[in-house]
């Protein structure tokens, strides 16, 4: 709340004095917030650096640039993201704008993002050939938890592969671990494109 206020009575007169476009400082004083505070990976720094960043989004008048304000935050936070990040991304999700698609990208970036860090697995550059993501899938459905088998689908779908190859790696994977008994089930659960 405090931000509007220190833009009104002290950055406008500056920009005006110096002939500064105050939506393209704004964004510049963004980027290097994020600079300053992501190299940090202290969760107090987290939360005090995003709520001034979304403070400054607020005070962005050109939507072009408040879009690519949220796209900067966006590449800037750690994963999970906090409620204020999500909510932030969501509403500007729900717009109707050219940049929506760039979004919609980062947005399913980051879940992928998520998704692994519950498999302890840090590197998304792993993400970026297909051989690779086949490998993650694999170990995913290793870990034999109850979302395993449904966040590899995920995986596969983000990054359109082939879903059947998926549940061939997991019928292997049951028949490896001696619990062959449990295809049908699968095989069963399948549509019939599927199977």
């Amino acid at each position: 709340e405090l931000v509007p206020s220190i833009l009104e009575k002290f950055i406008k007169p500056y920009l005006r004095e110096h002939n500064l476009h105050k939506d393209e400082l704004l964004l510049q004083y963004i980027k290097d917030l994020l600079e300053r505070c992501c190299t940090r990976s202290s969760s107090v720094f987290e939360t005090a650096w995003e709520a001034k960043a979304i403070a400054v989004i607020g005070c962005i008048s050109d939507t072009d640039l408040k879009f690519d304000a949220v796209l900067q935050i966006m590449h800037g936070a750690m994963v999970p993201w906090s409620a204020a990040v999500e909510q932030l991304v969501k509403q500007h999700l729900e717009m109707n704008h050219v940049k929506v698609k760039l979004l919609q990208e980062s947005y399913r970036l980051m879940e992928m993002k998520k998704l692994l860090r519950a498999y302890g697995i840090r590197d998304t550059n792993l993400l970026k050939d297909k051989q690779m993501i086949m490998r993650l899938v694999k170990y995913i459905l290793k870990q034999d938890t109850p979302a395993s088998l449904e966040d590899a689908l995920k995986i596969a779908a983000a990054y359109m592969l082939p879903t059947v190859e998926v549940y061939i790696l997991k019928m292997i994977d049951l028949i490896e671990k001696e619990r062959g008994e449990e295809s049908p089930t699968l095989l069963k659960s399948l549509t019939l494109g599927e199977a």
